[in-house]
């Protein structure tokens, strides 16, 4: 099982290598990423399937110090497939 995180951020040229590092740091590994352009292109959307499926609220709370980070969303299983 995965555990997904929705992040919305800036569509920055560095914010994806951040956001990622912070998930690395923490023991995590990334089983699949996708990511869209919202709000005209000036913020994404991506979505993180995790290789455990609770995602620690310390991971939570990292991404959300992330200046470029507007906000992250923990997906339950039927969230995440739809």
């Amino acid at each position: 099982m995965e555990g997904t995180l929705k992040i919305v951020m800036r569509n920055e040229a560095t914010a994806l290598p951040r956001i990622l590092r912070v998930v690395t740091r923490q023991g995590l590994e990334l089983r699949k990423l996708s990511m869209q352009p919202v709000g005209g292109g000036s913020s994404l959307e991506v979505l993180l399937a995790l290789n455990s499926l609770d995602v620690p609220l310390q991971l939570v709370r990292l991404l959300q110090k992330q200046v470029c980070v507007a906000s992250v969303d923990v997906l339950d299983a039927a969230q995440a497939a739809g």
